[in-house]
This record gives C-alpha cells, structure tokens and sequence, in this order.
C-alpha cells in the first residue's frame, strides 16, 4: 500500500515531515505543502521513512528541478528543490520553533535569515572522501547513511576554483604511486580565497607516502593559483577527518585572505568561515556593538577572524583557540596587520576563561563555539562573572537554544538576533545573538 500523506514541516536534514498512522514519517526531497503518495521503505517504533512515489499535488515552495545531477545522491545539500525565498522562510520558521521550545524565548517580529549574495558556487572549503578501484581514483561523498562512494565532477556550491582542483586531481591519477598510496589516501581538501587566487591541497592520509616532485609540476601547470600542497596525517580507520600532525609537501603553507581591509593567513587545517559573502554581512550588523574604550573576549577564535576586527574598534582583546596552528597563523595576521592590542592564549576555553576573568575587567565577550555549543563551564563562568554583553555565533540552532535558555535563566536578556544564511541549498542555519544584562 502507498499511503497518500501532507508534508507539514522540514527537519534539521532538510527531509520533509508528515504524520501517517500516528507516526512521524520522514520523506526526502518532500516539501512543506506537498500532498505525496509515497512507499515506506524503513519502519522503526516511533517513526517512518518513505520515498516518493507520485506528487499529487506539489507545494508552492517547490522550484524549478535541481540543477546538480548528483542531487539526492550524493548526500551533500538537500534543499537544492526548493525555491531560494522558501528556504530562507524555512529555516527562520526552524529557529523561531528552536529559540521557542528549547529556550522558551519568543522571537521578535522582526527576526529574519539574511539571504547569501550567491545562491551557487559560494564554498571556499571542499571535502572529498577518496577511493581507488580497479586503479582508477574516486573523489566524492558518500551517499546518506552508507559508506558507498559517489564519484563527483562537480559541485554546485563549490567556487569555481575548488571545482577547477577537482578536476586537477582526476587528470593526474596516473601520476600518483602505485604502490603504497591507493590504499593510504582518506580525504582531498581544497582551500581557495574569496577572490579565487589562490588555493591550498591537503592530502589527508594514513601513514606517510612519497610524491615525486614530477607530481607536483605537473599539479601545479594545471593550477597555477594552487600555493601548496600539505600532507595531514589520520591513523586509522576514524571518521575524524584531519590528524593533529601535518607536513608541508610543497609550496607554501597558507594563503591570503582580505576582509575589511585586513589581511588574514588561512592554513590547511585550521577553521575558517566558508562563505566569506555572508560573514561580511553578519559583521556589518554587529560592528557598531565594539567601541573605543571596551575590553573583550573572543572565544573559539580560530584564525583571529573576529578577534582583528574587534581589535580594531575596541581597546584591548584576549582570544583563546585550542588548535596551535590557528593561533600562530592568528599571530602572523595581527603582526601584518600592526595589531597590538590583541593578545592570544592557546588553550581549551572552559580551562583558560576563568584565569582570564580572575585577571581582567571584561565588557563583553564573543562567542562561536563548534556544533556541540558551549561546554557548561563555559556558560558557569559568564554567568558568575557577569560582562555586560555576550555576543553568541552559532552554526547550530538546536545548541544555541540549549545556551540561550542558560544565559536566560543567568540574567541576561536578548538585544538582538537574526539568522544568516551561510549554506544555501542545505538545511544549516548560523544564527547571531546579542544578550545583555539585564540590570
């Protein structure tokens, strides 16, 4: 039997959501408004997944066919059928239900989702699974709950320059060993800057291999943006994609990246915002919060993004990053850019806060932990030392709202809050919010 359902909502992977026999049911590529006869394919005791069969009557959400061919299969982005202004309402509805349920926090009218100047071809970062079969190499991802590797081309949220390093690496497949390789290689990662001139290789591997220098000729005559090659180091069979240990293979170990006039030192394995477009937008709203005489934080600085900006306009920064290589490349782009009053300290941010705090009078802090959010001692030491304001970036919602609740119930209210869209055509979100005491 193929039940008829109406898809009603979108969950965090972007799969439409419907109830059908008093269960939840989770319908790939459905579409908030949808009435779809679909087939179950899987049957768990609180919940469905079906695939469709036949749109009966589509939403008004639903665009024009998706332009990638490897839409649906290869597990990338998920959102691809939707029109652009629909995502955008889908994923704010997503929030508002989020900072509601979790945080008990009821949005302002006014919340919105900034949309990406660029809707395609925005990602500056690339992540490939690879393979070898039967000699000849495969670079792709795998496909939604499998580890069956689907080979791509091309990506469509891919800059033109990552996508041009793709194709690099499939012409030279006969130059790589024989020997000692094919089954040694994990992962390719490409790093380009925003103006696409230039690009950073990684070669994510198991144990150490030999390339010829022939190789890299050859690589970089096809890609002559390309600045170096790195070989990055991951024991093992773990998902965990990047090793703690690298080895620079040729070239040079960073690139250059601008923003807002200042020049930034990108490496290969350290973090940095993959759609540079929208970060600017999301710094134009919160700016004017950094002023002259103020003494922040900036916690999970990463490459020091934030944290030269906000020495800019502020008197005194203290960031805090626990991957060394980030913080030395943090260095270098406060020396180029004659920044002196911005100190960094390596360390895990819940072990270095509180001697910050016990050492320092602190305005405000800056917030831009990973997808798990802030660890709870974190939050503890904001919440006993009280900075006037805390501004939270968030590439998750779901955490966001689990540390809003806290910082809340800790007594501080919300000032501001809105969602950029970083990721067109996939269902992640990142989220700005400013609280301050609330006094």
């Amino acid at each position: 039997m193929n039940p008829t359902i109406e898809i009603t909502d979108i969950n965090s992977k972007g799969e439409g959501v419907a109830r059908w026999q008093g269960k939840v049911c989770f319908v790939p590529q459905g579409v908030p408004g949808d009435l779809l006869e679909v087939r179950v394919v899987q049957q768990k005791k609180n919940y469905f997944t079906a695939r469709i069969e036949n749109i009966i009557k589509p939403s008004s959400a639903r665009g024009a066919p998706p332009p990638c061919k490897w839409f649906g299969i290869c597990g990338g982005c998920s959102l691809q059928h939707i029109k652009y202004e629909s995502q955008l309402e889908f994923k704010k509805q997503r929030l508002i239900s989020l900072l509601n349920k979790i945080a008990h926090f009821t949005t302002p009218l006014s919340l919105k989702v900034v949309a990406s100047p660029y809707k395609w071809f925005y990602r500056n970062k690339a992540q490939y699974n690879i393979e070898f079969k039967k000699g000849k190499i495969k670079i792709g991802f795998f496909q939604p709950h499998s580890h069956f590797l689907t080979p791509i081309t091309k990506c469509m949220l891919q800059n033109t320059l990552n996508n041009f390093l793709l194709s690099a690496f499939y012409n030279i497949e006969k130059v790589f060993p024989q020997t000692g390789f094919q089954d040694n290689l994990k992962f390719l990662i490409t790093k380009t800057n925003f103006s696409l001139s230039e690009a950073l290789a990684v070669l994510v591997v198991k144990k150490e291999i030999n390339l010829e220098n022939l190789w890299f000729i050859k690589l970089s005559k096809m890609v002559p943006q390309l600045k170096g090659v790195i070989m990055n180091f991951s024991e093992g069979e773990s998902n965990v994609v990047l090793g703690s240990k690298s080895k620079l293979l040729w070239g040079k170990e960073t690139i250059n990246e601008e923003l807002e006039e200042l020049k930034l030192y990108i490496g290969g394995d350290s973090f940095f915002q993959v759609n540079l477009a929208v970060v600017k937008l999301l710094w134009r709203d919160i700016a004017q919060e950094f002023k002259g005489g103020s003494f922040w934080i900036d916690a999970y600085c990463g490459v020091g993004t934030f944290s030269l900006l906000i020495a800019k306009r502020s008197a005194k920064v203290i960031a805090i990053e626990e991957n060394g290589n980030a913080i030395k490349l943090a260095k270098a782009s406060a020396f180029v850019n004659n920044i002196n009053n911005l100190e960094f300290i390596q360390g895990k941010v819940e072990e270095v806060l509180p001697k910050v705090f016990k050492n320092a009078i602190i305005d405000g802090i800056l917030l831009d932990p990973p997808r798990g959010g802030c660890r709870q001692e974190v939050l503890s030491t904001i919440s006993r030392n009280r900075p006037q304001k805390v501004i939270y970036i968030s590439c998750n919602p779901a955490t966001l709202a689990r540390d809003m609740s806290f910082l809340l119930e800790a007594g501080y209210k919300v000032s501001f809050v809105q969602g950029y869209d970083f990721f067109p055509q996939t269902p992640h979100l990142e989220v700005a919010v400013e609280f301050v005491l609330n006094d």
